[in-house]
């Protein structure tokens, strides 16, 4: 193994998620010399435009909105919802932390919901228990790279006697979910309005920062458009807009896209067929009704493995393998104080105890095979190791 792929298995999370090679480079310089004429600048509208038209065909949807950051257009779809101040969002409690400070941030109560033990996603079963007249929205997180099961999350919404006339309306946070399929097509056509993002780690980049939303809904993409652009005389607005270079790098990191999700679910499949043997592991694989894109490789580890003891896992796999890996994620009012003290109440004991098995490995496409075989061969090995002093 040489020194680059040392170096890039010793992160559990890759500051590049992606790849970028000369192409980007040639873009990049592209743009910069065309904008550097005095008539023409930096104005993005062309490009920002060519990359939602590919973006909306990807995912089958009428509308594609592109904004300076993923965090900053959850915020903006939030605030589509007019939330009054007696309002819920039912979220799972397992989460990347800035997706219920958006919540809070809204004035919306946050209510927390248990996470399914399998997918580690929003589990419909629990939904229905936190349901009542005042819920305005469901936000279903597509947690490492595999999409919830939306279809049990609408019959649940559907069916419910607890709601009031207006049915709540479905989030999906597909951040960590690009190249992700939903019965047979790319994620973002199930909900009422389905994000992601293409901050640094992501699955692809428009250089470190970058979301996009995508919807059917006309009215949205409309109030969307406005707020991103300080509200085009119509409505309340600021500047969340794309930059004219992200929009054409973004372009270019699309194309790739396939061949990325490609080469990350054939790591993973080398890994799923050899780590299935080990004694209780969990994996978090493709459903009936999704592919996984596999944005962190997400191991469940048995129950004699909790808190200290998947840590000293982790702990080994680096100091001794050199392997970095990440818990994705233990519930958010563990990470985040805010959230802790608008949460105080809500008991969750299968998010928590989840949160202290869960340990994903390093994954990244330009992982060679046989680093992928290291990888393997070190997990089962510090495994067996820290099994065996559990035992002792």
């Amino acid at each position: 193994m040489n020194i680059e792929q040392k170096e890039l298995i010793s992160y559990g999370e890759p500051p590049l998620g992606s790849i970028y090679d000369q192409k980007e480079v040639e873009i990049i310089n592209k743009v910069l010399l065309e904008s550097m004429v005095p008539n023409i600048g930096f104005y993005a509208e062309r490009e920002t435009s060519e990359f939602e038209t590919e973006f909306s065909k990807l995912c089958n949807t009428k509308y594609a909105i592109a904004f300076n950051g993923a965090g900053g257009a959850l915020d903006l779809l939030i605030r589509s919802l007019n939330i009054n101040e007696d309002d819920e969002i039912v979220s799972c409690s397992l989460n990347f932390p800035g997706t219920h400070l958006a919540v809070i941030g809204s004035g919306a109560k946050l209510v927390l919901c248990e996470p399914d033990p399998v997918t580690l996603n929003l589990d419909p079963k629990d939904l229905e228990k936190h349901l009542t007249k005042n819920t305005k929205a469901v936000l279903a997180t597509y947690m490492n790279g595999l999409a919830a099961d939306i279809d049990s999350i609408k019959r649940v919404i559907q069916n419910s006697k607890l709601l009031g006339i207006e049915r709540p309306k479905i989030i999906v946070d597909a951040d960590r979910a690009l190249g992700t399929t939903f019965k047979g097509g790319h994620v973002g056509k199930e909900a009422w309005a389905t994000l992601f993002s293409f901050q640094s780690k992501k699955v692809i980049t428009t250089l470190g920062e970058g979301g996009m939303v995508v919807t059917d809904d006309e009215a949205l993409n409309n109030n969307l458009r406005q707020f991103r652009s300080f509200g085009k005389n119509e409505n309340w607005g600021s500047n969340y807009k794309m930059t004219k270079i992200q929009a054409a790098v973004g372009s270019t990191q699309l194309q790739k896209l396939n061949n990325l999700v490609s080469l990350r679910r054939n790591l993973a499949g080398e890994r799923n067929i050899a780590l299935s043997r080990l004694q209780d592991v969990s994996i978090q694989e493709d459903t009936d009704f999704s592919k996984n894109s596999y944005y962190l490789y997400t191991l469940i580890l048995p129950e004699n493995f909790l808190g200290t003891k998947r840590d000293q896992l982790m702990k080994l796999l680096k100091s001794d393998y050199g392997i970095g890996t990440v818990v994705g994620n233990p519930p958010t009012y563990k990470l985040n104080n805010l959230i802790k003290d608008h949460t105080r109440d809500q008991i969750l004991p299968i998010a928590e105890n989840l949160g202290e098995r869960i340990v994903c490995v390093c994954i990244h496409p330009s992982i060679a095979k046989e680093t992928n075989q290291y990888i393997i061969d070190s997990f089962i090995k510090a495994y067996g190791e820290t099994f065996k002093k559990q035992t002792c």
